[in-house]
């Protein structure tokens, strides 16, 4: 918002600068309604406003801060500006004060042919003063920036004219040629406008529609032919200059349909035609007897959308007001009918003319402009005169200030009539002409001009304010920033913004207390959650000058998200709960995250911090210290304001579970020979022995907890030699045991080191969190062995002594049942061999962190990788399930399509997997 304000400023400054340059400048030809002023001192612009008098004097801006120079607006036509200068010059903080001259060049176009358009300059000045006009606008686009476009209704145009081509006009939304309605305006393949006849985008050839068109465009200061009104507006050709009417209205429906589109794509699309001109009628039609109701309904039509219409009247000596004529008859105030002047500023003989139906002349004998052998030729005809004025109503539009601009796109119809007025009204008067025309005169460009830089739309109609946005149902989070939407009438000063917190009850509370009246601020949103407020902005020096929005909006206080993923936590050998918390509001802070939890099925919940970590917005606890058992819990986070969420929703009536200790599940298990196992011994007198079982594949990475044992005594051990145990990977020849990952003891044979129960010959072995990283397993085999040193063996069986199949190698299973060793002094019932009994336990590493970002329509789901060969994704709606597999991957990246889920939260869980 500021930066383009300051943009559009710094390009005036520029634009004065370049027209100060060598300035001839007259002591008449001044801005009306302003002044420029330099104080004494340092000045800022409410220094200027508390110095002046408010009932006189509006300051407006600084032109010059280092030189304290201001633009002063005179209030209400109270004083000239010659009163108002000497007024200020004895102001006591005032330096010096002056009128703001109008300067310029007085460059004339280099084009070669000019000199022969005596209808824009000539000595004898029966021209329109061209020159004149051209030092303070040559066309192109209104002071907002809009492309100007004239829509030429007539036979045919040279589109490909050397000094047409650039000004003619593109659709850029429109695609050549490939048969298909690209901007959905209703024609197909319009790129440069519409050929009624055939009803397709191509563009006959015709000199007529060449000749009128050079008259209002021809491309000017470029060392080509001839000169335009406009140097460098843009020309839409409409071909539908017919002598059927149906031919005609389909042309001035397509100008409709195009400034439709305008409006309201915002001019994205369409065109901002201003003004159509025409060269063709009905002789002595009486458009008010009811034959010919089609014509008043076009231009009234086209005049509600801003368009006015020149329309050049009869080629013979004959009273429109006595005789009729279509159009130039007709009633519809947004015609301006023209009829045709000579070089010594008389009617041209054979032109009609009348004192309530034709409201102007302009040159139209032996003009020189474009022809469609693409060089150029003279004419003569009221079809010369009339686009002198069609191509004056684009060149006014581009001389207007931002208060016209303003103006036009709040009320165009309004603004189009005021074009028409000002024309009218700034004619050069011309002896008898007051019997003739309308106006009395012949168009003036220059004073016409001169007329809509100093414009002001009336106050009891225009000056004003009006809140656009927020105006109405609209929600604003407090902490987010957002945009306050204005526009303006007729003010020239800067404008205070309030807001009513309970409308409309409530006191209105100032939010910015002077700001630039450019339609737009920004303002972080502030205050609690309440429904009936308000926004008002008002005039600084005006006050009266206000408007509030038209409706209630809402604040609301921020409210921040909880996540918890329970498939997540609790997994053997984690020991830690996770949730999320979003916080980004720069109001909002999370005061505490907390897990409230109970024994399964107990009464009062006990209760345990999470802190946040090194990821953002992830809080975490250790559950190590919990006993074993079952659980139920829930999470609860609270902000600053003391506002809370749970997980489950509706918590504790709605809770989630999760266990501490044996995790069965977890288990890998071998039971009846079909594992490998390999052993050896060294040999030698203390006859050592090692025996190992290879397991896998397993997913990787896999995290190795622990395993248990089943041993009985083959020989006495005398020795109570320690059982080693050790972790291999498979890395050795043939797939044998490799190289030893991680080693320690357990316990003896004989029971006594370790504290083997008697009876109960099996063991657990632990890989405790010391030697966790050397048991993050990346590969999907491993062996794991027992080995006895000395003279003691051992067979690592088991059997389950309570059923049919004792005997047999079964599970060790601590979940299940209980489990001996086989006594060993048995000669029946003895294991197999290979039946040796050793279970691990174990997981699957997941992810440790997902994170999930909106991009467009889509969700980008992110995670660090772990060395898993695949990831499983799955969503949920609800944190606790159940989860949707969506997609399987190799990458840690995946994009998933956008769904419309109203607002619906979406929970994503990815797991490591090998297929």
């Amino acid at each position: 918002m500021r930066i383009s304000s300051l943009m559009v400023w710094i390009a005036v400054l520029i634009g004065m600068a370049a027209l100060d340059v060598g300035a001839q400048v007259a002591s008449t030809a001044y801005a009306p309604g302003q002044v420029i002023v330099r104080f004494d001192g340092p000045t800022t612009l409410a220094d200027a406003r508390a110095a002046l008098d408010p009932a006189l004097f509006s300051p407006a801006r600084s032109l010059v801060p280092s030189l304290n120079i201001f633009l002063i607006k005179l209030r209400d036509d109270k004083l000239g500006v010659a009163d108002a200068i000497v007024l200020l010059a004895a102001h006591p903080s005032v330096r010096w004060a002056q009128a703001d001259h109008y300067a310029a060049e007085r460059a004339t176009p280099d084009d070669p042919l000019f000199l022969t358009q005596w209808n824009f300059h000539q000595t004898s000045d029966a021209d329109i003063d061209a020159p004149e006009a051209w030092d303070l606008t040559t066309g192109g686009t209104d002071f907002a920036g809009h492309p100007i476009v004239v829509a030429v209704v007539d036979g045919g145009c040279l589109l490909t004219h050397q000094d047409l081509t650039d000004n003619i006009w593109v659709n850029a939304s429109e695609i050549p040629d490939n048969g298909i309605d690209d901007d959905d305006n209703g024609y197909v393949d319009d790129i440069n406008g519409w050929d009624a006849y055939s009803e397709d985008g191509t563009i006959p050839v015709a000199n007529h529609g060449t000749h009128v068109s050079g008259i209002i465009g021809a491309a000017t200061n470029n060392g080509v032919l001839v000169a335009g009104i406009n140097w460098n507006t843009k020309i839409m050709f409409v071909a539908a200059s017919s002598t059927q009417t149906s031919v005609i209205s389909s042309g001035y429906g397509y100008v409709i349909a195009q400034k439709e589109l305008w409006w309201s794509s915002g001019g994205a699309r369409g065109a901002n035609v201003v003004v159509t001109n025409s060269s063709f009628g009905v002789n002595y039609g009486d458009c008010e007897t009811g034959s010919y109701p089609i014509w008043n309904d076009l231009y009234n039509e086209m005049g509600e959308l801003g368009i006015l219409s020149a329309c050049a009247t009869a080629n013979f000596a004959a009273d429109v007001d006595a005789v009729g004529d279509v159009p130039t008859g007709c009633s519809s105030p947004y015609i301006i009918s023209v009829t045709n002047t000579t070089n010594s500023d008389v009617r041209y003989a054979n032109a009609a003319y009348g004192d309530t139906t034709i409201d102007l002349a302009a040159p139209g004998t032996s003009i020189r402009s474009t022809t469609s052998n693409n060089s150029s030729g003279t004419l003569s005809g009221t079809s010369m005169s009339a686009p002198h004025v069609s191509g004056a109503v684009a060149l006014l539009y581009s001389a207007a200030d931002s208060l016209f601009c303003q103006y036009y796109l709040a009320a165009p119809a309004a603004a189009a009539l005021s074009v028409k007025q000002l024309i009218l009204e700034s004619v050069d008067v011309l002896p008898g002409f007051d019997t003739l025309t309308v106006s009395g005169g012949r168009l003036n460009l220059y004073n016409a001009v001169l007329a809509i830089q100093s414009f002001e739309p009336p106050d009891s109609v225009f000056r004003g304010l009006a809140v656009t946005t927020p105006n109405g149902g609209e929600e604003w989070v407090a902490g987010d920033y957002a945009e306050l939407h204005w526009t303006s009438w007729g003010l020239s000063e800067n404008v205070t913004i309030e807001i009513n917190r309970d409308y409309p009850g409530g006191a209105w509370e100032t939010i910015l207390g002077e700001t630039a009246d450019d339609g737009e601020e920004a303002w972080m949103v502030s205050g609690a959650t309440t429904t009936h407020v308000r926004v008002r902005v008002s005039s600084l020096l005006t006050p009266e000058l206000a408007d509030a929005s038209d409706g209630d909006f809402r604040i609301v206080s921020p409210v921040f998200d909880l996540a918890h993923d329970p498939l997540g936590d609790f997994a053997p050998g984690t020991g830690t709960v996770t949730a999320w918390v979003s916080d980004t509001s720069p109001l909002l802070s999370i005061a505490s995250v907390r897990m409230f939890y109970r024994e399964a099925g107990g009464g009062e919940f006990d209760s345990l911090e999470l802190l946040p970590t090194e990821t953002p917005f992830e809080y975490a606890a250790d559950l190590s210290l919990l006993a074993a058992g079952d659980y139920e819990y829930f999470m609860r986070a609270q902000d600053n304001a003391g506002r809370a969420r749970t997980v489950p929703e509706g918590a504790p009536d709605s809770i989630s579970e999760f266990a501490v200790g044996e995790f069965c599940g977890a288990v890998l298990s071998y039971d009846d020979g079909s594992a490998e196992y390999y052993s050896w011994s060294d040999g030698g007198d203390d006859n050592d022995f090692e025996w190992a079982v290879k397991f896998g594949p397993v997913p990787v990475p896999y995290r190795l907890c622990g395993a248990s044992l089943c041993v009985s005594r083959a020989l006495p051990d005398t020795q109570h030699a320690p059982l080693i145990v050790r972790v291999y990977d498979a890395s050795g020849a043939g797939g044998l045991p490799g190289t030893v990952l991680w080693e320690g003891t357990r316990g003896s044979i004989g029971n006594e080191i370790g504290g083997l129960q008697p009876g109960a010959h099996w063991a657990d072995v632990l890989f405790t969190s010391e030697t966790a990283s050397s048991l993050l397993l990346e590969a999907a085999e491993f062996y794991l062995s027992v080995a006895n040193i000395g003279s003691g063996k051992y067979e690592a069986f088991g059997r389950d002594a309570d059923t049919p199949d004792a005997g047999r190698s079964f599970f060790y299973d601590p979940c299940d049942a209980q489990w001996f060793s086989e006594d060993d002094t048995l000669t029946t019932g003895n294991a197999h061999g290979g039946q040796r009994m050793i279970r691990v336990r174990g997981f699957v590493v997941g992810p440790p962190e997902v994170t999930a970002s909106r991009d467009g329509d889509e969700i980008v789901l992110h995670w660090s990788p772990t060395g898993a060969p695949l990831y499983r994704v799955y969503a949920s709606d609800e944190p606790e399930g159940p989860y949707d597999f969506l997609q399987a991957t190799a990458d840690t990246l995946l994009t998933v399509a956008g769904v419309d889920t109203a607002g619906t939260q979406f929970f994503y869980r990815v797991v490591s997997a090998t297929e």
